[in-house]
């Protein structure tokens, strides 16, 4: 996960082809709104049933930029999952099956959902004695090619939105996940997280963990 082009109000294209390009052969990241997708088209090809969900982000204090595209699996069984492959504030270790609760041992946490009476689908998470929701469906079944993406660079009506203000890079690790929000480091992982506000001088070692190289304030 990276949002680098947004800062810069270029959005990559939901184009197949152009996302292949860039973020395979290229060896670039990006959003929810470029790597689902294309994720979902690796599924499709193999053989899966792909649809597409638009949900919120439940840690978030309002909805107005919590639009993030996860990718719903129907395999040669009839069950249901959730692929997720880009999300910077959530760990998904593997897709998670629409079950009432299931345990999934590599991430040593335990997911159920809930539906309400309207037919809304949250997923949440159990960590200690605790549930915590994740995601909630907002749309179902959409198509991310038809969406309206100019939102994600309207700094002007979403000033506090981190990714018009800071760089985002996130990744999923055998341990956890590493996120960098700005100076903000975060690593999170089953049983819990840690986070460092980074001064100057450390940034060259946060960026070091996403494979990057930082100096002079930019990075190569």
């Amino acid at each position: 996960y990276e949002n680098t082009d947004y800062l810069t109000g270029r959005i990559l294209s939901t184009d197949f082809e152009t996302q292949f390009r860039e973020i395979i052969l290229g060896g670039r990241g990006g959003m929810c709104i470029d790597m689902n997708p294309l994720f979902g088209a690796l599924l499709t090809a193999v053989g899966y049933r792909v649809r597409y969900f638009s949900t919120r982000i439940c840690s978030r204090k309002t909805e107005d930029m919590n639009f993030h595209v996860i990718s719903n699996v129907e395999d040669c069984d009839g069950q249901i999952w959730w692929c997720d492959v880009a999300n910077p504030f959530t760990r998904f270790f593997e897709p998670i099956p629409l079950t009432t609760e299931e345990e999934l041992p590599a991430s040593g946490s335990l997911f159920r959902f809930e539906e309400d009476s309207f037919g809304k689908i949250t997923l949440f998470e159990k960590n200690s004695e605790d549930w915590r929701g994740l995601l909630a469906v907002r749309d179902s079944d959409i198509t991310p090619e038809d969406r309206d993406y100019s939102k994600y660079h309207d700094i002007l009506n979403y000033p506090d939105n981190a990714i018009f203000s800071k760089e985002v890079f996130s990744i999923l690790t055998p341990e956890g996940r590493r996120t960098l929000t700005g100076n903000l480091y975060r690593e999170s992982f089953p049983g819990g997280f840690y986070h460092i506000e980074c001064p100057d001088r450390l940034m060259p070692w946060a960026y070091a963990q996403f494979g990057l190289h930082k100096t002079c304030n930019r990075e190569v």
